[in-house]
């Protein structure tokens, strides 16, 4: 064991596969400075999805960002569906072909991927991980909420050290399973170490105080409804009832989202823009970048976020915010921080922790969520920052 971790010390090149969304990246980003610091002397490169590049693409700890989707993404993609005609499979096979001399390019010593719920198939985690040439290959075995044991022996064999999860632990949270990915590569940390970080620019600032109101009046509100899984999403009627719940209570709301969301916030708009204690809504759906979210975010008051990256990355600048929560994966990714201003609101049920395989036609633990419980918490948010501002 001593020469492996001996070797592992010694690698030059270090590459790291985070081909997930934006708000696992999120999560990780705690983990980036330790890295550097365990391997001052080699060259880190990141490897992420195309949009999260903005978000990590001014971070000390990393020399070079690769972008997932060059390696990953089909032909298929950009073929109109009358013209395929069957024809997926073989494409596949075609770009796997393709894709191998590219991949040469990300020839490394270390190859880490912490990536807890890897995909099988030709554009999968453990298709890229058997392509790139990498003296050392570190990963987790993932758990079987996602694929069964003998998947998980086959394509663990990929790797030259692997974290294995197993079952009963899928409600354990992404900051505990990437401290002991660490500890594989010699790194012994605390969960506290591991807070997620954020890094941005004057310029984002500057967008963000310009397009975020100030006020002296009312309680400024970041309003995030959007999510990578549809299935997460609130009811749009329920906003209504939310704030009309907060009655006593003025606020001025600022809606964020990406340009796919933008027609889910202009229906949002529609329906509180009405209620009497709605001051003024902003609706910037796909008008900013990450980074520039994060400022705004982070000129708001409060937040109210669904299951998504706004949820994380709210709480990695400790920003008071209630995240609506549904129970496929609760407790493996959110709550977590600081429960007085980290809140949490969720329906629930005895089918928890599901891993999305809901069993019924609606999704009923984001559904049946009340108002007024998420109204509580807003108003408790909201005293609290009233009572902080007068002391």
């Amino acid at each position: 064991m001593d020469c492996v971790n001996t070797e592992i010390k010694d690698c030059q090149s270090i590459l790291i596969l985070r081909p997930d969304n934006l708000g696992d990246v999120v999560l990780f980003s705690g983990t980036l400075r330790h890295i550097r610091n365990h391997f001052q002397n080699a060259t880190i490169s990141l490897c992420v999805k195309k949009y999260v590049q903005n978000y990590i693409e001014y971070c000390p700890y990393i020399d070079y960002v690769h972008t997932w989707d060059k390696y990953a993404m089909p032909s298929s993609s950009f073929i109109p569906p009358n013209m395929l005609r069957g024809r997926t499979y073989l494409l596949g096979w075609f770009d796997k072909l393709n894709r191998k001399p590219l991949l040469q390019y990300l020839k490394t010593d270390l190859l880490l991927v912490p990536v807890r719920s890897p995909s099988k198939g030709i554009y999968g985690e453990y298709a890229i991980v058997s392509d790139i040439p990498a003296r050392i290959k570190i990963g987790i075995a993932g758990d079987y909420s996602n694929q069964d044991c003998k998947t998980e022996a086959k394509y663990s064999n990929l790797y030259s050290r692997c974290l294995h999860l197993g079952t009963g632990l899928v409600d354990l949270h992404e900051l505990n399973v990437t401290a002991q990915f660490l500890q594989l590569l010699g790194i012994n940390t605390t969960i506290e170490d591991l807070w997620p970080e954020v890094w941005t620019t004057d310029e984002d600032r500057i967008w963000a105080k310009e397009r975020i109101p100030q006020s002296s009046t009312s309680t400024v509100l970041a309003l995030c409804p959007g999510a990578s899984d549809k299935r997460k999403l609130y009811p749009i009627q329920q906003y209504r009832s939310i704030f009309n719940y907060l009655n006593n209570e003025l606020l001025t709301i600022v809606l964020f989202g990406s340009k796919s969301e933008r027609n889910l916030c202009d229906k949002i708009q529609q329906e509180i823009k009405s209620c009497k204690n709605v001051l003024k809504v902003f609706n910037l759906a796909g008008d900013s970048t990450v980074r520039q979210l994060i400022e705004g975010l982070r000129n708001c008051d409060i937040v109210l976020s669904t299951d998504s990256a706004s949820l994380h990355l709210s709480v990695a600048i400790k920003k008071p915010v209630v995240g609506i929560m549904g129970g496929w994966h609760y407790g493996r990714f959110y709550p977590w921080g600081n429960p007085n201003i980290h809140r949490v609101v969720n329906q629930s049920m005895d089918c928890y922790w599901c891993n999305s395989r809901c069993i019924f036609r609606n999704i009923r633990c984001i559904e049946e969520i009340e108002p007024i419980k998420i109204a509580l918490e807003l108003q408790s948010l909201i005293e609290d920052l009233c009572h902080a501002k007068k002391v």
